[in-house]
């Protein structure tokens, strides 16, 4: 079939299989233009250069960090709201039975729908977000970005949406996340509940329902919800420090420290989940690390100060034999004298005020090893002996 220039594009994400022929050959039986990479490294530019309005990815012979890091990214990109992202996760006979719009957001063809082609589902798909108006693609875009925190306008921005579009699964599941950022929790719980009556593996819903039970208290409910969602759609770091965090409330740190380690290994700039691991205490291999990830991503002074958040917890528990370890890991990651210095101030500052002198005299010792001009670290020790003289 000849390819014409008004032809929707769309690019093909797949590992060359017994499938990836079925996929292209379905594709073009419906008028797309197609073209196909094995390489999501080299999506984004081919979605930029053909101006594609659909990216699909068979997930098929990826690995799933790769895959997780690729659409958490892409979502998030200059992209993300003006190419459709679709995701084969489960296929039959070339019968396209379930997508995803992106990691956030599992999206499951309709039973009527279930039988059609992969072609002809993408055709139909792209017909529909041809009609839909501005202020419904402004919506969508806020529906299907992924972000659990929305804007006072953006938040009225759904809200407009939602009253033009009400039976839009995604505007409605938007609309929940409003109805929960302005703690109206039995309008959002309602409509998410309404949407996975439709939409049975909303994740974004599911999500919504177990933030209200955790609101609430439910921790054991919430985190079964959380975890389902977690489990369609894995690798969002906003719901893996949230698993973290209702771990967190339940005392359950080994479990905590899995959920932020996967998204740290992910997603190390995320700040949200620097804050739940300041919770959580660490062994010396763990911080050892964190602190490798963070390596390249962050300042000296952020690197530092990352080094104490995390030794932080041990001190406050009086865990002085892991501190120690603690501190020495830390030591080996920090690789600037000013932030190896910096890092041994302010534990000695925290040892001393838990009424560890001892403990702290020691690292102060050690940061004046290190750097024997640093100042601080000298007043510090020098008041300290006074006191202890006293």
């Amino acid at each position: 079939m000849a390819e014409s220039k008004d032809e929707p594009v769309v690019v093909l994400a797949c590992k060359k299989n017994a499938s990836s022929e079925l996929y292209l050959r379905s594709l073009k039986s419906v008028g797309l233009s197609v073209t196909v990479t094995e390489s999501l490294q080299a999506v984004e530019e081919l979605v930029k250069t053909m101006s594609a309005q659909a990216m699909i990815h068979a997930l098929e012979g990826f690995e799933r960090d790769e895959t997780t890091r690729f659409h958490h990214n892409l979502c998030r990109s200059s992209l993300g709201y003006s190419v459709q992202r679709f995701m084969i996760y489960r296929s039959n006979n070339m019968r396209a039975v379930a997508f995803s719009l992106d990691v956030g957001m599992q999206k499951a063809l309709p039973k009527e729908r279930a039988s059609l082609s992969l072609g002809s589902v993408i055709q139909m798909s792209l017909q529909t977000i041809k009609q839909r108006n501005a202020l419904q693609e402004q919506g969508l875009a806020l529906a299907t970005s992924g972000r659990f925190h929305l804007s006072p306008d953006e938040m009225k921005l759904v809200e407009k949406a939602y009253k033009s579009f009400p039976n839009d699964l995604m505007i409605r599941t938007a609309q929940a996340r409003v109805y929960f950022l302005r703690g109206e929790y039995e309008q959002a719980v309602d409509l998410a509940r309404r949407v996975l009556q439709s939409e049975p593996y909303a994740v974004r819903a599911m999500t919504i329902i177990g933030e209200v039970d955790a609101k609430m208290g439910q921790f054991d409910r919430a985190f079964q919800f959380i975890m389902k969602a977690n489990e369609f759609a894995g690798g969002n770091p906003d719901r893996l420090s949230l698993l973290a965090r209702l771990c967190i409330e339940q005392g359950r740190y080994p479990e905590a420290k899995k959920y932020l380690l996967e998204g740290l290994r992910l997603f190390p700039q995320m700040q949200i989940l620097h804050t739940e691991l300041q919770k959580v205490p660490l062994l010396g291999d763990e911080i050892g690390e964190v602190l490798e990830l963070m390596n390249g991503q962050l300042s000296a002074d952020a690197i530092s100060q990352m080094a104490f958040n995390l030794v932080r917890p041990l001190v406050l528990m009086r865990k002085f034999n892991l501190v120690s370890e603690a501190i020495n890991m830390a030591l080996v990651k920090l690789t600037e004298t000013k932030s190896k210095s910096q890092f041994l101030v302010k534990i000695a500052d925290e040892l001393r005020g838990m009424g560890a002198k001892n403990e702290a005299v020691a690292q102060l010792h050690r940061c004046l090893e290190i750097d024997p001009k640093n100042p601080t670290a000298g007043d510090l020790l020098l008041r300290m002996k006074t006191n202890f003289a006293v």
